[in-house]
């Protein structure tokens, strides 16, 4: 992909993001297309969605600490900081696709005192729900592999989800979601 660094638009060749240019820079940095009166939005590239078994919904409250500040240099840009968020309670829910695969406690905490990290106490109870589902999703499934199935597994030159070209390093078939619970594990490293 190829993205304009004005307005962050994603185009497929360099003579596309040349020709989109000319109109943005000529533009506001934010393109805004109105739809019709009386029109609909629909979405059609099923084709480039897929399931995911889990969905994490999380969310933080804070309390707003003042920041005493000093006088800024009127010579030279600058952000005026006049308060803090500081994390107090969180709440997380895990919603699974089925209800009799995984039925997950609603978790939530409070600080109880300013010492309290609540940031890394989100985190290690994320963590634990995580492991927790990986470790109660590991059942095996023997894959059902008929003629025709490895007729289009020889035939096949692109993935069907990336469209990305295959390689010699193909597999008949793979779960994704240790891959979801792998990314949502690597939240940890965003948050810290």
């Amino acid at each position: 992909m190829y993205y304009c660094k004005r307005c962050l638009n994603g185009f497929t060749s360099s003579n596309a993001l040349y020709n989109h240019k000319n109109y943005c820079n000529e533009q506001n940095a934010v393109r805004v297309v109105l739809l019709k009166p009386d029109t609909m939005l629909s979405f059609k590239n099923y084709n480039r969605s897929m399931r995911v078994p889990f969905v994490v919904y999380a969310d933080f409250e804070s309390c707003i600490k003042p920041l005493d500040t000093c006088q800024p240099k009127t010579n030279e840009s600058y952000a005026n900081k006049i308060q803090k968020h500081i994390p107090i309670s969180f709440c997380i829910y895990v919603r699974c696709f089925d209800d009799n695969i995984y039925t997950p406690p609603t978790i939530t905490f409070t600080a109880e005192n300013e010492d309290d990290d609540v940031g890394q106490i989100f985190v290690n109870k994320l963590e634990k729900v995580i492991k927790q589902i990986y470790n109660q999703t590991q059942f095996a499934k023997k894959i059902i592999y008929t003629k025709k199935d490895k007729k289009n597994f020889i035939s096949a030159a692109v993935c069907h989800l990336w469209e990305g070209e295959l390689n010699e390093g193909r597999v008949r078939d793979h779960c994704h979601w240790p891959l979801f619970l792998i990314a949502c594990m690597s939240i940890q490293i965003l948050l810290c």
